[in-house]
């Protein structure tokens, strides 16, 4: 009888290679039934669902797993989906005249998915590096993408962040603005775990991650991968860069090379080289974004987050 294995993320880009496993019969083949469901509310709504038994395996945020596990969750990191740092855009409503840039926005009210959300902890992350103060930001609560639209047309924020290139065709039809953008000093996505799955299905979680990779070396060398993620996703396959798959674009190529170098790049990490790390603003592998990620959420010593990290890295998965 097939493992069946409950799996979410975000109906966004970074996740067609789960798809595309599933619909080539991949998982079936291993014995697994994987049954994926979208979350467009983010990585909060993944973190509650895990952690009241609604989904075994989450395509997640760094950030928010990290913070979720560290205030008591009941999963674990098992691997680095995609190793790049997620490009968060800065936006504001395409009729808010008074935000230009982004010092137009000190002292005015972010909109977020929910309290520590990624678009949460990323608006701290902005407020450190442009020296505002951090305690005195403003949130509105508008729960997903197709709230913060309404929010900043409304112009009861004034903020929001969220990857770029899911806000594009939003940018592009005029309903947003994007005034900057700023990377994750983390690399963005990992694939969390509920622990009761980790202790009973171990060796197919090695299989899914192993067929998943394999997916992504294929997809990643198919010429016409960008096309069907531009179809498939909404997105243009336009913007030419030195760094897109056959020189072809799109702000889509960027990520997939991240997703396709990452998806095989399993944690353990051994905790003790945690120990001798030190706070880094700069992107760094996982385990040294874990501590800075820790003192943001909850906030705490460099030392506490460091122990921390012991809890939410799972050592045990034979890779």
């Amino acid at each position: 009888m097939a493992t069946k294995l409950r799996v979410g993320g975000v109906p966004e880009h970074f996740n067609a290679p789960w798809h595309i496993a599933k619909s080539k019969g991949l998982f079936s083949g291993i014995g697994l039934d994987v049954d994926w469901t979208d979350y467009p509310g983010g990585t909060g709504a993944m973190a509650k669902a895990l952690n009241e038994d609604e989904l075994d395996v989450a395509v997640i945020l760094t950030e928010g797993c990290v913070k979720d596990i560290a205030t008591g969750g009941k999963h674990k990191i098992i691997a680095v989906y995609v190793q790049s740092p997620l490009c968060w855009g800065i936006h504001t409503g395409a009729g808010q005249a008074d935000v230009q840039e982004v010092k137009d926005l000190d002292g005015k009210v972010f909109a977020v998915s929910r309290m520590t959300s990624g678009s949460h902890l990323m608006a701290v992350v902005l407020a450190e590096k442009m020296g505002w103060d951090t305690k005195a930001l403003k949130y509105e609560i508008v729960n997903n993408l197709d709230g913060a639209k309404e929010a900043l047309t409304k112009a009861t924020s004034h903020g929001f962040l969220w990857e770029k290139f899911t806000t594009k065709p939003h940018v592009d039809s005029g309903v947003l603005r994007r005034v900057g953008e700023i990377p994750t000093p983390w690399p963005c996505f990992v694939v969390a775990v509920r622990n009761e799955v980790i202790e009973s299905s171990g060796g197919k979680l090695k299989e899914m991650m192993d067929v998943l990779g394999g997916v992504c070396r294929e997809f990643k060398a198919d010429a016409s991968s960008s096309a069907y993620i531009a179809k498939e996703y909404g997105l243009k396959v336009s913007i030419r860069r030195p760094y897109c798959i056959s020189n072809r674009s799109a702000h889509i190529a960027h990520h997939l090379s991240g997703i396709f170098a990452s998806c095989i790049i399993h944690l353990p990490v051994d905790p003790e080289s945690i120990n001798n790390l030190s706070p880094d603003f700069s992107p760094p592998p996982t385990p040294r974004c874990l501590p800075f990620i820790l003192r943001h959420w909850p906030p705490m010593s460099h030392t506490a987050a460091r122990r921390l990290c012991r809890v939410v890295l799972y050592r045990g998965m034979v890779v």
